[in-house]
C-alpha cells in the first residue's frame, strides 16, 4: 500500500488508516468545501471570475487543509506562489491516494486477517 503523497517533490507519509488522519480527513474536506462554497457565493458571486486577491484566499483555505491533513508547513513546502489550479490538483491527488488506501484495506479485509 502507498504511504507517500509526494508534490514538486515533496514528500509526506499519509495513511487513511491511521486514526488521526481518518478522524480528521473528511471533516476536514467537508469544511474546506464548505469554505470555498461560501467564499465563492458572498465574496466572489457565483459565476464571476476570480481576482487576484481572490486567488490567494481560496488558495489559503486549501493550505489549511493540507496542512492539518499532512502536517503544519506542508502547503509552504509543495508550493510557490498561489495558483489556484496547482492546489486543487494536489487535493484531488490526495484524495485519490486517501480512497484508494481504503479500497485497498476493504479488499484485503474482506478475505479475512490470515487470508
Amino acid at each position: 500500500m502507498n504511504k507517500t503523497f509526494q508534490w514538486n517533490g515533496e514528500k509526506f507519509y499519509f495513511s487513511a488508516l491511521e486514526a488521526e488522519t481518518t478522524r480528521k480527513f473528511i471533516p476536514e474536506a467537508t469544511k474546506t468545501a464548505k469554505a470555498l462554497e461560501d467564499y465563492e457565493k458572498d465574496v466572489v458571486g457565483v459565476g464571476n471570475l476570480l481576482s487576484a486577491d481572490d486567488i490567494i484566499a481560496e488558495c489559503k483555505i486549501i493550505d489549511a487543509f493540507l496542512d492539518t491533513i499532512l502536517g503544519e508547513g506542508a502547503a509552504e513546502k509543495m508550493f510557490k506562489g498561489y495558483d489556484l489550479g496547482e492546489r486543487v490538483a494536489a487535493t484531488q491527488k490526495l484524495t485519490r491516494l486517501n480512497n484508494a488506501q481504503v479500497k485497498e484495506y476493504g479488499e484485503a479485509a474482506s478475505k479475512g486477517l490470515f487470508a
